[in-house]
Parts: structure tokens; sequence; C-alpha cells
């Protein structure tokens, strides 16, 4: 009973471990996000829309969790969500390493 337990509590001690990092880069990211807008030379308006696009998969990614998590389950739900979450940031990457972004969105 005891190693079915030490097993039970290691797999749980990971899962908890992947979604606190998970949380932990959608956090910065959405923080990170308006600085990287205005470092591009961004106005007012560009960090405000960087940080409206940031924030809105938060806001409805929420209600619908729960809908997608009865749908595809738990763990191909979790594995689907941080997959768009690390193609999201490697867009921003990409995006941000290129010399003509601030010209290809208008923030001259």
């Amino acid at each position: 009973m005891s190693a079915r337990l030490s097993a039970t509590t290691t797999a749980l001690s990971s899962v908890l471990a992947a979604h606190t990092f998970s949380v932990i880069g959608n956090t910065i990211t959405v923080f990170a996000m308006p600085f990287l807008v205005r470092s591009l030379g961004g106005s007012a308006a560009d960090v405000g829309l960087a940080t409206a696009v940031a924030t809105i998969p938060v806001v409805v990614g929420g209600p619908l969790s729960g809908v997608l998590i009865d749908w595809l389950g738990p763990r191909r739900f979790s594995i689907f969500s941080d997959l768009i979450s690390g193609l999201t940031v490697l867009a921003i990457a990409l995006l941000s390493s290129s010399d003509d972004t601030p010209a290809r969105y208008g923030m001259e």
C-alpha cells in the first residue's frame, strides 16, 4: 500500500510542478508583453492593445476550459494547452527578433 501511495504522490507532485511552471511562464508573458511592445517603439495604444491581446486568452479560456477538459480529457487538454502556449511564445520570440517588426505593425 505504501508503494502505491508513494507513486500517486510522485505523480501528483509532477503534475503540480508542471502546472506551477506553466502558470509562471504565462504570467511572465502577460507581464512582459507591454514592455516588449514599448521597447520596440510602440505607442500607448499599441501597449494597451498588446496587454489586451495577452489577457484575452486568460479571460476567455477560463470559462471554456471546463468544457474542453470534459471533451478532451484532463491529460490531453493539459498537453494541448501547453502546446498552444509554447507556440504562442515561440511566435512572439520569432517576431520580436525580426529586424522589421516595428515597421510591420506600424510602430514607427
